[in-house]
C-alpha cells in the first residue's frame, strides 16, 4: 500500500542561503521506511529534490537564493513513495547589507 505522507512539516531559514526543514514520520507507514524525498521550489523557478535516509527527520537545504520564497514538501518512501505533503512557504533571510564604499568622516 502507498504510505501516508510525513506529518508536521516545518521550515525556517538558518541563513540567507539555507533553510532547515523538519518533519515527523507517519504513525503507520504501511511498510519499512527507506527514506524521504524533499521537494523545494523557488518562487517562479523549477523544482529540485533531495533524498535523505530513513532515520532522518530534518535536513538543511543549502545553496539557496538570497531572500527568496521557497515552497517545500516532503514524501516518504517505503516500497512506493507517498504523495508529497502540502507545501509550506519559507523565505531565506535577506542577508547582510553591503557596507558603504568610500566613506569619509570630517
Amino acid at each position: 500500500a502507498v504510505p501516508p505522507p510525513p506529518l508536521n512539516v516545518m521550515g525556517y531559514y538558518t541563513s540567507s542561503t539555507s533553510i532547515m526543514v523538519t518533519w515527523q514520520r507517519p504513525q503507520f507507514p504501511n511498510g519499512i521506511i527507506r527514506g524521504y524525498q524533499i521537494r523545494y521550489i523557488p518562487q517562479g523557478g523549477n523544482d529540485q529534490t533531495l533524498n535523505v535516509g530513513p532515520a532522518d527527520s530534518s535536513t538543511l537545504l543549502i545553496g539557496l537564493e538570497i531572500y527568496k520564497l521557497y515552497y517545500i514538501s516532503v514524501s516518504v518512501q517505503t516500497i512506493q513513495y507517498s504523495n508529497f505533503t502540502n507545501d509550506i512557504a519559507v523565505s531565506t533571510d535577506e542577508g547582510a547589507s553591503s557596507a558603504p564604499l568610500n566613506v569619509t568622516v570630517s
